[in-house]
């Protein structure tokens, strides 16, 4: 049974469960890390900075982590220092940040389903249409219904895309519907380059209009593409 997998939604890792506060165990940080590393290669903006991150790496630095986990930056430079003896992860530095790759990470997190083709599923296949029309465009007349029916068709097969999906349904009830129907697309973009900056910047407009509405001085849209250009 080493071989075997538990399947476990990517969601789970934005549930009240795994988002309790708490120093985290090893062995949760090293779930994290694999959760966060990029499912595929892909661009994030960080510091400014267009970097190009292939599938099982992530961009991260250690006092990141540090407040992350609850750690201090001793205890995280030794766990990665472990990590890299141990043939589990290399590293190499970028202006401003560190690129993590995980050694092993196809191990963890395979790019398909046992039994399922080298090239992905056949056309015939129910997965091979789960990413059809996950582009909703800027300017869709129901783009919460689109997300809705999106999701509901991505929640069981593809974890990637159900969680850019949820987003979606927040900055939908963060934002509102008329800045999604014009500037969605733009929103999915930023949660791509960005997920973890995308998700404060709703979290903060969301605080925002809650506990400080006085300081929201223009349009939300507009307000959380200055928080966007504000945060690293």
């Amino acid at each position: 049974m080493d071989d075997a997998f538990v399947r476990l939604a990517r969601r789970f890792f934005s549930s009240d469960l795994w988002k309790e506060p708490r120093e985290l165990s090893r062995a949760e940080a090293w779930l994290d890390m694999i959760a966060t590393a990029a499912f595929a290669a892909e661009s994030r903006l960080i510091e400014g900075r267009c970097l190009n991150l292939q599938r099982g790496e992530l961009a991260t630095s250690q006092r990141y982590l540090a407040a992350r986990w609850a750690w201090s930056r001793s205890k995280v430079e030794r766990f990665l220092d472990n990590l890299t003896a141990a043939g589990r992860i290399r590293t190499r530095n970028e202006p401003g940040t560190s690129i993590i790759t995980l050694c092993n990470y196809e191990r963890y997190n395979p790019h398909r389903a046992r039994g399922e083709p080298p090239n992905g599923p056949a056309p015939s296949h129910p997965r091979a249409k789960v990413k059809e029309g996950l582009e909703a465009p800027s300017g869709h007349k129901n783009f919460e219904e689109a997300i809705n029916r999106l999701g509901n068709r991505a929640g069981s097969e593809n974890a990637t895309e159900a969680m850019e999906n949820e987003f979606m349904l927040k900055c939908i009830r963060v934002l509102g519907k008329s800045e999604m129907n014009e500037n969605g697309g733009g929103w999915r973009t930023y949660y791509r380059q960005n997920p973890d900056k995308a998700e404060r910047v709703i979290a903060e407009v969301e605080t925002a209009i809650r506990e400080r509405p006085k300081t929201i001085r223009k349009s939300l849209g507009a307000f959380a593409m200055d928080l966007w250009k504000r945060f690293k």
